[in-house]
C-alpha cells in the first residue's frame, strides 16, 4: 500500500540504523491493513489527509502501544511528509461517503459542505 517507501535495499538504511540505535528507538514493520487504519483515523479523527507512506509513523505508533511498548506516558513527534493527493486513488478506493464532484468556485464548495 505505501508505493512511495516500498525499497528493497533504501540507501539511508544505514542513516536509520544509526538513529534508531543513538535514540534508543525501534525499527517496526506495519501491514497494508494496520496503514489503511491509521490512515482512515488520521482523516476521520484529525482531518488529515495524508498518503499512505507518510502514515506509517501513525501505523507504527499505534502498533507499539497496542504492544504495550509505551509504559509510562511520553511525547512523540510524527512527521506527516506525504499530503494525500500524492496518491488519491487510495483514497477514492477507500472513502467512507459517497464521492461527488464539485466545481472550482467558492459558493459551490460552501454548498457542498453545507455552510
Amino acid at each position: 500500500m505505501a508505493t512511495a517507501i516500498r525499497v528493497g535495499n533504501p540507501a539511508s538504511w544505514e542513516g536509520a540504523i544509526n538513529a534508531r540505535n543513538e535514540s534508543g528507538g525501534s525499527i517496526t514493520a506495519v501491514s497494508d491493513k494496520e496503514i489503511l487504519a491509521a490512515y482512515q483515523q488520521l482523516a476521520n479523527q484529525e482531518g488529515l489527509f495524508v498518503e499512505p507512506a507518510s502514515v506509517i509513523s501513525i501505523a507504527g505508533l499505534k502498533k507499539l502501544a497496542q504492544q504495550g511498548f509505551f509504559t509510562q506516558p511520553v511525547t512523540v513527534v510524527a512527521t506527516l511528509t506525504g499530503h494525500g493527493l500524492k496518491d488519491p486513488d487510495t483514497a477514492i478506493e477507500h472513502v467512507d461517503n459517497t464521492l461527488i464532484t464539485v466545481s472550482a468556485e467558492r459558493d459551490a464548495v460552501l454548498k457542498a459542505i453545507g455552510y
